[in-house]
């Protein structure tokens, strides 16, 4: 049986949440996740957010999609605007990744998908977020 989790990096110097979630995605472990690092000391409005969602199950149905994206657009005036990278491994993650993308608005969330396995995934992801290339991305990422 999979075990929920995940581990956090807020980097006001990146200006970005790193994220690594583990075994299966539903709403409630998104909103725990988002809850959480919400009332981390260091967060603030315009923070970019990384998910390495590799290895993960998704297990959300229409409804909990539905939802999810309801809730980013409500948590939206604390969020400020940010870009979102998700990092993926499956058809299925990708396919959620572009459900939620439509149903926001591109004004205030910049989204952007990649598959773990994609040639200098590193660079891409830094050069998103405007990072020099230097820049360490956190160990609990998949992202070399």
């Amino acid at each position: 049986m999979a075990t929920t989790g995940y581990k956090y990096k807020i980097d006001l110097v990146a200006n970005c949440i790193f994220v690594k979630h583990y075994g299966s995605i539903t709403f409630d472990s998104l909103r725990e996740r988002s809850n959480d690092a919400g009332a981390h000391p260091d967060h603030r409005p315009g923070l970019n957010r990384v998910l390495d969602l590799t290895g993960c199950s998704i297990e959300i149905d229409p409804a909990g999609i539905r939802a999810v994206a309801g809730y980013i657009k409500e948590q939206s005036a604390l969020r400020g605007t940010y870009t979102e990278i998700l990092i993926v491994d499956s058809a299925l993650a990708f396919g959620f990744g572009r459900v939620i993308s439509g149903l926001l608005d591109e004004n205030f969330v910049r989204y952007l998908i990649f598959y773990a396995d994609a040639p200098n995934l590193g660079v891409e992801v830094k050069k998103a977020l405007s990072l020099n290339d230097e820049y360490l991305l956190p160990e609990f990422l998949i992202i070399q």
